[in-house]
């Protein structure tokens, strides 16, 4: 079993989930050493084949970019946050939050089910 790694503790857990890191690594970019990482891994008696390797992340977006394609996307007019998760081919649910934190900051407002600009929401009143 393969625990999270706990910095400064020195362990032999601590050196199997290394090298379970490190495995995951070469395998995920495809880099020269997969054979040497498990030699060592069944060495300390861990079975390299049965740990999982999760597939590595893409992320679309940079820090605060998301926050301004949803703003981007709400210029061209008032939307659910469906329609936006689906313009920005995105998570439903990381709109919502996305969409409740720029609420707290006063830049979008909500009427109902729809979202707008709150500079839309001032020149509609």
């Amino acid at each position: 079993m393969i625990r999270r790694l706990i910095p400064g503790a020195r362990s032999d857990e601590g050196i199997n989930v290394a090298l379970y890191h490190l495995r995951a690594q070469i395998v995920r970019e495809g880099l020269d050493g997969l054979e040497h990482v498990d030699a060592l891994l069944k060495l300390r008696g861990v079975d390299p084949e049965s740990l999982h390797i999760p597939e590595k992340r893409h992320w679309r977006y940079r820090r605060g970019e998301f926050r301004i394609a949803v703003i981007e996307a709400l210029r061209e007019g008032p939307k659910t946050a469906p329609q936006i998760a689906r313009e920005l081919d995105h998570n439903h649910a990381c709109v919502c939050r996305c969409l409740r934190t720029l609420e707290g900051r006063g830049v979008v407002q909500r009427d109902g089910r729809v979202w707008l600009l709150a500079t839309l929401a001032k020149q509609i009143r």
